[in-house]
């Protein structure tokens, strides 16, 4: 797993828990899930934008942004963007 797929992954759990959903009926990691399956509603999908976008230094705008419905697409658009996507 790279650092940001870990990076992602937490911040995912962190979205997850907020929700209340159980790990054990959280999905697993899986990069070619669409990230909806991962429990997340409209609002908490704003929430993990905002968190991504403070945590790797990009700027996602909802709507605006490339299509990024699986979390490979997420992962390849941070690689690609993310100016702190060598620090941990």
């Amino acid at each position: 797993m790279t650092a940001i797929e870990s990076r992602l992954q937490e911040l995912l759990l962190k979205q997850a828990r907020t929700l209340d959903v159980e790990p054990d009926e959280a999905p697993a990691w899986n990069l070619d899930a669409k990230i909806e399956t991962h429990g997340l509603n409209s609002m908490a999908m704003l929430a993990l934008i905002r968190a991504i976008n403070s945590e790797f230094d990009v700027n996602i705008i909802p709507g605006e942004g490339p299509e990024l419905t699986t979390l490979r697409d997420l992962v390849d658009y941070l690689e690609s963007h993310s100016k702190s996507s060598s620090t941990t």
